[in-house]
């Protein structure tokens, strides 16, 4: 039998947690006593907690134990941040220990780490299962988990609160400087499970580095993470990320239907009225509310009965996340959402934009992006001269750079392919056309340029040496220099995330994505005319120089952390 998927899981014994050690025990016992062929289980722990986990490790091929202390996990970085919230974390600060929150938030990089150490061969999934998520006389079955029916493009999570429109319209309802909610996420809030997920091999790093981005929000500001459901709601919610989502419906006895969320179907007001005018018996509300009890009991584990090949009692019903007509990657249209941030160089705007406008390429749309001026700026107002039905013009007043605007204008496509543009950059009549027939191979494609440097005779109408088709995939080493002209790219827009706290945006992405083994392609054309002057915001910020040394030597091929 194939094993299909890599779970990873962990035991660290702290002095304050939520369960005594002998219920874990138990746990354990339920969960590692019955690790099957279907799947193989990375256990990470420390050196005070893992003799628990012996016994069930020696004569089993398909689990692997990895010590790691909590001072050295990622997320020990952020180590004054996780004290500071476990002072004012009402909720859970008499319960356990302050570690305890920074080992949740842990999850997706335990699974990035599983996967990058390769620990055991590749598998087509992989995913987290908490310790004790095997409870209550429960264990995985033989054929645990089934994956047959899953999605590799789709990050799954069970959904244990059916009424989600109110979370969704408030996760959506952002600060537009902070980025986070303006009603705060309610901290007691029961919305997604997140003792469980699974997703396709090549989601595992892209979701693990879009959970760090949406933490690092919450710690520039300082706001209270309860736990890690309070990250994984913003995340699968926001609109920029929701696509990437599938999300499981419980349904209990007493309901009649709950309905997926990307059916996007609201009752009307006749159905609402008559819901409120149905009065039950007493009996009945008796009986509802014991079988409320038992559903409270269970739905947090019933994702376990959706990975059985024979599925018995409740029936989840599915649906990927989409409240507004549906925004899952495979019901976006077809096309390309062109990327244009502007703070500099808006005297290039009429040959940029002209240049889209001349595309060959029908399936477009432009979104302009003003950010790091005050609002309604000279620029904003000469830049929506040219708004009308494709073109759209956003005053973002975001000063924390041009990462952070493009992910807002990420969040605002329509279509399912992004490109960038730069202001003082040109396209070529054809250059949509051509990369968008090859795009069904690659994840990243990118094209050869000519500049455009009137202050330089000796560079004007040249090509810059990059590597060109698609053996430089496998060949050449991104971290030589950046081998992608960034206006020349097309990406697929469930990886266009930029790191905002990046000056080199661009290059940080390329290699990020390099690293996660994203299939790359320079067409041989030239497609671009890549303007280089002396106020161009890169050439004019020395720090940017260094960082880039920095991002070699943080993605340049090197021994894995893990042994």
């Amino acid at each position: 039998m194939t094993t299909t998927t890599t779970l990873s899981t962990c035991w660290y014994n702290l002095n304050l947690k939520k369960f005594d050690t002998s219920t874990y025990s138990q746990w354990i016992s339920a969960f590692l006593s019955n690790v099957n062929t279907n799947f193989y289980l990375v256990i990470y722990s420390d050196q005070q907690s893992h003799h628990l986990l012996l016994p069930y490790i020696a004569n089993n091929p398909h689990i692997k134990l990895v010590l790691i202390e909590i001072d050295q996990l990622f997320m020990a970085r952020y180590k004054d941040f996780w004290q500071k919230n476990h002072d004012s974390n009402h909720l859970l600060n008499q319960m356990v220990d302050w570690q305890l929150n920074l080992i949740w938030a842990e999850k997706t990089k335990f699974v990035e780490n599983t996967l990058r150490a390769s620990y055991f061969p590749p598998t087509d999934f992989y995913g987290w299962c908490d310790i004790g998520y095997f409870r209550d006389g429960s264990c995985p079955t033989h054929d645990f988990p089934y994956v047959q029916h899953l999605d590799k493009n789709k990050i799954y999570y069970a959904c244990v609160n059916p009424n989600i429109q109110s979370i969704y319209n408030l996760v959506n309802h952002k600060n537009h400087h902070t980025r986070l909610p303006v009603e705060p996420i309610p901290p007691n809030q029961n919305t997604i499970a997140g003792g469980f997920y699974i997703c396709g091999r090549d989601l595992v790093c892209n979701w693990a580095d879009i959970f760090h981005h949406k933490l690092l929000t919450y710690i520039k500001h300082g706001a209270l993470v309860k736990d890690d459901q309070i990250i994984i709601v913003d995340c699968i919610f926001s609109r920029e990320n929701n696509r990437l989502f599938h999300i499981i419906f419980f349904q209990s006895d007493n309901q009649n239907q709950i309905q997926s969320t990307n059916q996007n179907q609201i009752q009307s007001n006749n159905d609402q009225s008559a819901n409120q005018n149905q009065i039950q018996s007493n009996n009945d509300q008796s009986a509802n509310q014991n079988q409320s009890n038992n559903d409270e009991k269970n739905k947090w584990f019933y994702f376990r009965d959706y990975l059985r090949r024979q599925k018995g009692g409740k029936e989840p019903i599915e649906g990927s996340v989409g409240l507004e007509g549906g925004t899952s990657i495979e019901l976006l249209p077809v096309g390309v959402s062109v990327l244009m941030a502007i703070k500099n160089g808006v005297e290039y705007i009429d040959e940029s934009v002209g240049s889209v406008l001349a595309q060959t390429y029908p399936h477009w749309e432009l979104l302009i992006g003003i950010n790091g001026l005050p609002v309604g700026s000279d620029i904003y107002h000469r830049a929506k001269q040219f708004y009308n039905e494709k073109i759209r013009v956003f005053d973002t007043n975001i000063q924390t750079g041009k990462s952070a605007t493009l992910n807002y204008l990420v969040s605002q496509c329509r279509f399912r392919y992004v490109a960038i543009l730069d202001v003082d950059d040109i396209w070529l009549p054809s250059k949509l056309a051509k990369q968008m027939a090859t795009l069904s191979s690659f994840d990243v494609a990118g094209t050869m340029c000519e500049y455009i440097c009137t202050e330089n005779p000796l560079l004007h109408g040249k090509k810059p040496e990059l590597p060109v088709g698609e053996d430089y995939q496998r060949e050449f080493d991104f971290c030589r220099f950046n081998p992608i002209i960034n206006s020349s790219v097309i990406i697929k827009r469930e990886l266009a995330w930029w790191d905002e706290t990046s000056t080199v945006e661009d290059y940080e992405l390329w290699l990020r994505l390099r690293k996660q083994g994203r299939r790359f392609l320079n067409l041989p054309h030239v497609l671009v005319k890549h303007r280089i002057h002396s106020s161009s915001a890169f050439n004019n910020n020395l720090s940017n120089w260094f960082e880039r040394d920095s991002l070699q030597a943080k993605y340049r091929p090197t021994s894995l952390i893990f042994n």
